[in-house]
């Protein structure tokens, strides 16, 4: 099975965010990343994680995933 990856401007365009909230989430620990060279990736398990995650810790996701 094929992991999906994303990079931090998809991961803000998915959620309506500004690309600096993703990159404080991955600064702050909450999001787990692979950096492949110069780029960060985010893979669609540890999105997932930490989309349960804010959502059990009552967390300020108030939106809905958008299909890219």
């Amino acid at each position: 099975m094929e992991t999906k990856f994303y990079s931090v401007q998809e991961i803000a365009k998915m959620f309506s965010l500004s690309i600096f909230t993703v990159y404080r989430w991955i600064k702050d620990g909450k999001i787990r990343t692979l950096k492949v060279g110069r780029h960060v990736r985010i893979s669609q398990k540890d999105l997932d994680n930490f989309i349960q995650y804010k959502n059990i810790k009552g967390g300020d996701l108030k939106w809905q995933k958008k299909k890219l």
